[in-house]
């Protein structure tokens, strides 16, 4: 990436500065500052920022998140039917209705917390965990493209997965179970449950049966 030409400074009607700078070929405007050394100072930076190959745009910043969602859903490509078809429920269900309309620059990390909580409250914490994903691979694409200058998603605090209790019968409950099937399928039960557990007396469940 090449170092940026020039920057430029000048003083509007208003009283505040307006900063600028030139970065490969392009006029970018960085904004407006109350005093001079200030927009001096956002030069200084985005000069630095361009040295480094992470000079973002400002005006990109006023993108949709809807358009940039579906631009990094076109790159997607080696992934399942499936896969595809969750995450763009996802998109659509989830993250599109809440923040489709937000500009990019308006994503701060206490707005994609704030969704992530709302989240939470009505939905399963892997549920959460997929939307985040979804979202934050999505925001990693603005970032490459120069369109933030880092990921709002970064540090954000997710609900905690529950841990899963597994239901373990004892032989007599599986006799039950077994004695509720079709006969046809009643050896097909026994020999899975005892396959799994190897010896209905063993020292691992207890004389319990995991199925």
């Amino acid at each position: 990436m090449g170092r940026p030409s020039s920057g430029s400074i000048r003083r509007l009607p208003s009283g505040l500065w307006q900063a600028r700078i030139s970065h490969l070929g392009r006029q970018l405007t960085l904004g407006t500052f109350p005093s001079r050394q200030e927009a001096l100072d956002s030069v200084a930076e985005a000069r630095s920022e361009g040295t480094r190959g992470r000079l973002v745009d400002p005006s990109r910043g006023h993108t949709r998140v809807a358009v940039v969602v579906e631009k990094w859903w076109l790159t997607r490509s080696g992934h399942r039917a499936s896969t595809r078809a969750r995450d763009r429920v996802v998109l659509d269900r989830h993250l599109l209705p809440e923040l489709g309309d937000a500009q990019l620059s308006e994503l701060t990390h206490d707005e994609v917390q704030a969704w992530v909580n709302r989240l939470a409250a009505r939905s399963a914490p892997a549920t959460v965990q997929r939307c985040f994903t979804v979202l934050r691979q999505v925001l990693d694409s603005a970032v490459d493209n120069r369109m933030l200058p880092l990921n709002p998603s970064d540090r954000i605090t997710l609900p905690r997965r529950q841990p899963f209790e597994a239901r373990f019968l004892r032989p007599d409950e599986l006799e039950m179970l077994a004695a509720t099937v079709d006969e046809s399928s009643r050896a097909a039960v026994l020999i899975m449950a005892w396959r799994r557990c190897g010896s209905a007396r063993c020292s691992d469940c207890g004389g319990s049966i995991s199925i």
